[in-house]
């Protein structure tokens, strides 16, 4: 359960952070 509160900040932090792996699948999708 723990991931998935990560997993949320990450989302919004992680679009400025290209380097973080799990923004890139993510960011892919989005783009």
């Amino acid at each position: 359960g723990e991931m998935h509160h990560v997993d949320c900040g990450y989302h919004v932090v992680g679009m400025k952070d290209e380097n973080a792996p799990d923004i890139a699948v993510a960011l892919g999708n989005k783009g």
